[in-house]
């Protein structure tokens, strides 16, 4: 799924849409697991993504907190998760 072209256009879609949408990290993580997941971040969730936007590759000139880049990795890895393709 994490190469599908769709998932990709629809993540990168919903990257831009999280970005625009507020200034924050934590408020742009909530924001993520609400539109991808339906519910808020664990505290494992949130230890998970500021590992990753901590280490994550991104332009010189932007953190990673602020890149599209990373952004858009993110999302396509949370709608590549089982939680997204499963219904409880």
């Amino acid at each position: 799924m994490i190469n599908s072209p769709d998932v990709n256009r629809w993540s990168l879609r919903t990257a831009e849409r999280i970005l625009a949408a507020a200034d924050e990290f934590d408020v742009r993580l909530e924001l993520a697991y609400a539109i991808c997941l339906g519910r808020g971040p664990a505290a494992e969730d949130r230890r998970l993504a500021r590992q990753f936007f901590g280490t994550a590759i991104h332009d010189e000139h932007v953190s990673a907190e602020e890149s599209l880049a990373a952004w858009h990795e993110w999302i396509a890895g949370l709608f590549a998760c089982t939680e997204f393709r499963l219904l409880e």
